[in-house]
C-alpha cells in the first residue's frame, strides 16, 4: 500500500486584487480564497476617503460592491484583513493593499 503525507500545504490566505460587480455571473464578489481551517477575525473594505463599505467576520461572505444599498463607484478599495492561518499563527494585511472594483457591460443575446 502506498502512503503519501502532503508536506506542501497553503497556511496563509489568497486575496485577489480584481472583481467585476456587474452581475455577470463570473468573479462578481471579492472574498477570501483560503485553505480549510483558516479563521477570520476581521475583514474590512474602505473607500478613497477610508470611509468603511464592508465589514465582516464570516469566511464565507464577500464584497458584491454594494454600500448601503447603492452600487459602488469604479476604484481603489482599501482592505483589512485579521485572521489566523491553520498554523494558529495571527496575521494581518493592511495598508498597501487594494481591490479594484471593475464594470463591464454585459452583452444581451
Amino acid at each position: 500500500m502506498l502512503q503519501t503525507e502532503a508536506k506542501d500545504r497553503a497556511t496563509d490566505l489568497y486575496v485577489s486584487n480584481t472583481f467585476t460587480s456587474n452581475r455577470g455571473g463570473q468573479n462578481d464578489v471579492f472574498r477570501l480564497r483560503t485553505p480549510h481551517g483558516l479563521v477570520l477575525l476581521e475583514f474590512r473594505i474602505l473607500n478613497r476617503w477610508e470611509a468603511e463599505v464592508y465589514v465582516s467576520t464570516d469566511i464565507l461572505r464577500g464584497w458584491d460592491g454594494i454600500c448601503k444599498g447603492a452600487l459602488q463607484p469604479v476604484g481603489s478599495y482599501v482592505y483589512f484583513i485579521r485572521y489566523k492561518n491553520i498554523e494558529g499563527k495571527r496575521r494581518c494585511r493592511k495598508g498597501c493593499s487594494f481591490v479594484t472594483i471593475i464594470y463591464q457591460e454585459i452583452p444581451f443575446a
